[in-house]
């Protein structure tokens, strides 16, 4: 029955989803008997995704060409045009 349950939900479902759907359908197992039985089948319940470590910049990877040559001072209106976009994950 608990195979049947965790497969109609796309197998997502973890021991306490699947306690619940089974006490809808009549059948009045605890959380720890459903744990046992899940481990037992050999399912499990889909788990979160996790945000991985921030990784450095390797050493090869190219920059873009510095066409501004670090001078951010224009010399007339519409000569020179600067922007921040490090907000952006590139």
């Amino acid at each position: 029955m608990t195979r049947q349950a965790w497969s109609e939900h796309r197998g997502v479902y973890g021991a306490r989803r699947l306690t619940a759907e089974l006490h809808e359908r009549g059948h009045r197992w605890n959380r720890t008997a459903v744990a046992r039985l899940m481990r037992l089948a050999g399912i499990e319940g889909a788990h979160r995704r996790r945000g991985g470590k921030p990784r450095r910049k390797a050493a090869s990877t190219a920059t873009a060409p510095d066409l501004v040559q670090r001078q951010f001072t224009a010399t007339a209106p519409n000569r020179l045009w600067v922007a921040d976009i490090s907000y952006l994950r590139t």
